[in-house]
């Protein structure tokens, strides 16, 4: 009676342990299935990582060209401000020799009479 107690609570124990290795060999599965979809995980990050540095890179040399652009503008600008004041000075210069060439003139009439 005793052996037949201790031969059913090991065939218990086998079904038991025949269960568990089951259940073991589906977790190893799923364990496996982790691994893969972990893995996929990585090579996309690391893809999108290198897409992101390279959309940084051309941002950043995007803002380089629109910083050269700016300080183009600025000498742009400088340098109409500086056209635009040589043209003043230009014309009170022409104004200038005007009222000399009138002068001269005057002159030169009045010498003219002067002689006649």
């Amino acid at each position: 009676a005793e052996c037949r107690i201790a031969v059913q609570a090991a065939e218990a124990y086998g079904d038991k342990l025949k269960e568990s290795q089951g259940e073991a060999e589906q977790l190893r599965g799923q364990v496996a299935e982790c691994k893969n979809i972990i893995s996929e995980i990585n090579v996309r990050a690391q893809s999108l990582s290198a897409q992101l540095e390279s959309e940084s890179d051309s941002k950043v040399e995007a803002l380089r060209h629109e910083s050269a652009f700016q300080e183009v503008a600025e000498a742009l600008k400088a340098s109409t401000l500086e056209n635009k004041l040589l043209e003043d000075q230009l014309s009170h210069v022409k104004g200038s020799m005007e009222q000399v060439n009138n002068q001269l003139k005057a002159s030169q009439a009045s010498c003219l009479d002067q002689q006649a």
